[in-house]
């Protein structure tokens, strides 16, 4: 405008020089005047069209400046410059505002506070290369600002060159880049998860062709991704599912957007296995179906496991049948069909005879044999419909359901007594047991779970009382025999407390001389109330319910005592011998006890001699072994009672550091009339002397049974012959008696 201002003066100058120079005549000086004047109005009225023009233009540009300011005080950007050195020279308001600043506080400030620590350098090089380089850079930064808050941002610089065209500042705009870098994360962590879930993951298109499968889906369909992507779900059809089957699928899918059952596919090599699937339907913003996810779990592994749960929570893992928790199921629910029926329904409650035997001395491994084969025999004795099981141990029970009449029953039992009679063949070892089965009726002998149980186990040990190997049906009266036993059981558990046990001692005596050497010690029991119990009444007891153990080392201490006091009363000294139980065996403190009655009492241990069964030692071999060389190595003797009447091993006998051999009685009862049982007494008598053994005798009666074992050349007797069990004052007056020179 001033450069226009000054052209304006100069051109009025030149007319007034002109109208000056010339000095025309008054005619012309006139028209001069009036052309000039003209002119003079034509440049006056231009001059002010040209105002006008630049008054318009500055007020557009002031205009423009305004708009800039708005939009760089406005943008969604901060814009920022900065020194070399990070100083901040200029900021916007969205600049300020994203750092959480007052703008005119910003002026002056280091970038550098906004930063954390390590970052520092990272800010100072992109600065650097900014200035340098001369060209636009970006980094990304993580900014601190107050109250702990952190903002994500990306910063994109460019020089700003000063009036020498160096670069003394950058200009940087700055954007908030949280929400995408946490979408990133998002998109990154749901990518992984993808990835490393076990869950199979398959996404299909609207059209159903399968656009995406993560690495659990190949594994479990044994599909690449590959070879999914492109197909249809069908590619998995087994053919188990009917074509209803999928529609209905569909049609819940299309309703609710969602579905979720196990459904059976086929893996890529043809293996057919069932999964849980849930699927799932992913729309747009107009409600259009863009994608189907479906997320499946191999669950063969899991159906397994919940059969097996199934079979370890119903069924006997050993023999397969069912056990007591499915037994009480099905008693409870033939219970109540029966009360609504009026049928009959019996429970037989069926224990192998002479179990104990078997497993005391074949070990666990044959008892498990014998049960299994056992349980298949007893199988086939029961009729369809009717519920075997094993309720532990040697015990079955059989549930007989819609019952006629009681010869049904009896016929069952009968069966089941018949099938046992015949040999078991277990690891070589021809094996005889038998049964006794006790039967309850319902709903004539009880009309709950409890009380048929109760009184068909009742029956049993009638069944066992009457010699084993039969059956017997619950009658009232048995109750009274049932509760006398468990009374005496309570009772035996303080018998030794209350002094009620006491010891009787039959004497043993040398065959060549018949003097007394030694003596058995012999457990009885005096009831308060019930008087004498023989000991085949409550010896049972105690080995059922493990009170041996507590009764055996009872006995133990006594003997110990009792010799020692015969000894310190001037009595010759002999060896009392004590039965030790397979239980009582067992027992780890069994080295211990001994011990400890021997140092207790004072008894040398050559005093006493402890007797076992062969079913003792057949369990574990080296573990017997290694018991029985600990109690030796002591000076105790052993002894193995009732010989020829287990299942010994000779090859194992050798082994055992064994003293004597007692010749069972059922042998010598019947010698030496009966040809077979004067066999096995020469055979056991020829068997203890080979291996350095002596052999003694029990149940010897007549003269003629004791030439006959003199004859044979066994050493020593125990019986009736010699003399009944005496009490300890008994026994010391007849051993005062034969060491005088008297003879039984």
């Amino acid at each position: 405008m001033q450069r226009f201002e000054e052209m304006t003066r100069q051109e009025l100058a030149e007319l007034l020089d002109r109208l000056q120079a010339e000095k025309q005549p008054q005619k012309r000086v006139a028209e001069t005047r009036e052309r000039l004047l003209h002119e003079l109005q034509v440049h006056q009225v231009e001059l002010e069209m040209q105002n006008r023009e630049l008054q318009e233009a500055s007020r557009r540009l002031e205009e423009s400046r305004n708009r800039y300011a708005d939009l760089y005080d406005f943008a969604p950007l901060g814009y920022f410059t900065f020194d070399e050195k990070g100083l901040i020279l200029e900021a916007n308001l969205t600049g300020a505002t994203l750092l959480g600043r007052d703008r005119s506080r910003l002026v002056g400030m280091p970038f550098l506070s906004f930063l954390p620590r390590q970052e520092h350098g990272a800010f100072l090089n992109h600065l650097h290369v900014c200035l340098t380089g001369g060209a636009q850079v970006s980094a990304e930064f993580s900014l601190s600002l107050a109250d702990e808050k952190t903002l994500d941002a990306e910063m994109v610089s460019v020089p700003t060159c000063g009036a020498d065209g160096h670069a003394a500042s950058c200009r940087t705009a700055l954007s908030d880049i949280t929400g995408r870098r946490q979408a990133e994360q998002k998109l990154h962590l749901a990518a992984k998860v993808l990835e490393n879930t076990q869950e199979g993951v398959m996404v299909t298109d609207a059209r159903n062709r399968i656009v995406a499968v993560n690495p659990a889906f190949c594994k479990v369909t044994g599909y690449s991704a590959g070879e999914a992507i492109g197909q249809t779900p069908s590619l998995l059809k087994s053919g188990i599912h009917d074509g209803e089957f999928y529609r209905r699928l569909w049609a819940a899918l299309q309703e609710t957007g969602h579905w979720q059952g196990e459904v059976w596919n086929r893996r890529k090599n043809g293996e057919v296995y069932p999964e849980w699937l849930n699927l799932s339907v992913i729309r747009n913003d107009e409600g259009e179906i863009e994608h189907y996810v479906g997320i499946f779990s191999d669950i063969a592994s899991q159906m397994e496991m919940k059969k097996r749960l199934h079979e370890l929570a119903y069924y006997d893992e050993l023999t397969g049948l069912a056990n007591r928790h499915l037994l009480l199921d099905r008693l409870q629910l033939e219970l109540l069909q029966s009360r609504r029926s009026g049928n009959l329904m019996a429970l037989l409650f069926l224990d192998l005879d002479r179990f104990k035997v078997i497993n005391d001395t074949l070990g666990h491994a044959a008892d498990d044999r014998l049960l299994v084969l056992a349980a298949e025999r007893l199988g086939g004795c029961v009729r369809d419909g009717d519920t075997l099981a094993r309720m532990g141990g040697d015990e079955f029970v059989a549930l007989l359901r819609n019952i006629d009449d009681k010869p049904v029953v009896a016929h069952v039992a009968a069966r089941m007594v018949d099938a046992m009679v015949l040999p078991f063949f277990v690891d070589g070892h021809e094996l005889f047991v038998t049964a006794s089965i006790g039967i309850a009726l319902y709903p004539g002998d009880g009309d709950d779970i409890d009380a048929l149980i109760r009184n068909a186990d009742t029956a049993m040990y009638r069944a066992k009382d009457s010699g084993r190997n039969n059956y017997q049906f619950y009658a009232a009266a048995m109750n009274e025999e049932a509760q006398q036993r468990l009374r005496l059981e309570t009772d035996l558990r303080h018998a030794t407390e209350r002094n009620e046990l006491f010891v009787l001692y039959q004497p043993q005596a040398d065959i060549s001389v018949r003097r007394i050497v030694g003596a058995e010690a012999l457990v009885r029991w005096q009831h308060p109330g019930l008087g004498l119990i023989p000991p085949m009444e409550f010896i049972p007891i105690a080995e059922e319910s493990g009170l041996i153990v507590q009764v055996g080392e009872w006995v133990l201490r006594a003997v110990c005592r009792q010799n020692k006091a015969w000894q310190d009363a001037g009595l010759p000294p002999v060896r009392v011998a004590v039965n030790l139980s397979p239980l009582q065996f067992r027992q780890q403190d069994l080295f211990a006890v001994v011990s400890a009655a021997l140092k207790e009492s004072g008894l040398e241990p050559q005093y006493l001699e402890l007797e076992l069964t062969e079913s003792i030692f057949m369990e574990d071999i080296e573990a017997a072994i290694v018991t029985l060389r600990q109690i030796k190595n002591l000076g105790v003797a052993l002894s193995i009672d009732d010989f020829g009447t287990g299942f010994s091993s000779l090859s194992y006998l050798k082994r055992f550091p064994i003293d004597t051999l007692k010749i069972d009685q059922s042998f010598v009862r019947d010698s030496p009339g009966n040809p077979d049982d004067s066999a096995i007494v020469e055979a056991i008598i020829a068997m203890a002397h080979s291996l350095k053994l002596k052999a003694i005798a029990e149940g010897e009666e007549t003269e003629q049974q004791l030439a006959f074992l003199r004859e044979r050349g066994c050493e020593m007797m125990q019986g009736y012959l010699c003399a009944r069990p005496l009490a300890p004052d008994q026994f010391a007056e007849i051993l005062v008696t034969h060491h005088r020179g008297g003879q039984p």
